[in-house]
């Protein structure tokens, strides 16, 4: 995660985005680990960074099955934990896309 802290100082975000930004990531690779792979997995994913600004885009690709986690909707109940990362991500971004490309799963987020 050093590289995401070196890209947010040379971006020039603050040190509170910065820390959004690795909160995302973090989250983007345990769904991938976890749920996507089943746990222990060495399977690479790609994390690309664009500063335009004001805004940073970052795109975000991993091997696993695919899912849309644009379209998930987490359960209501207290009980049924999950989902959280995805809902913490979607408040954090402007922009929260999807697609599927060549045995992908693309996501696509502006911050």
């Amino acid at each position: 995660m050093n590289w995401l802290a070196e890209q947010a100082g040379q971006f020039g975000l603050s040190q509170i985005d910065g820390q959004r930004l690795q909160l995302i990531v973090e989250e983007l690779l345990t769904n991938t680990i976890r749920h996507g792979h089943g746990e222990e997995c060495d399977a690479a994913v790609d994390i690309r960074l664009e500063h335009k600004m004001p805004d940073l885009l970052l795109t975000y690709r991993d091997t696993a099955g695919a899912f849309d986690p644009t379209r998930f909707v987490p359960s209501e109940s207290a009980a049924d934990i999950g989902g959280l990362g995805i809902e913490l991500i979607r408040g954090m971004s402007s922009v929260f896309r999807y697609h599927r490309a060549a045995g992908h799963n693309v996501i696509e987020l502006t911050l």
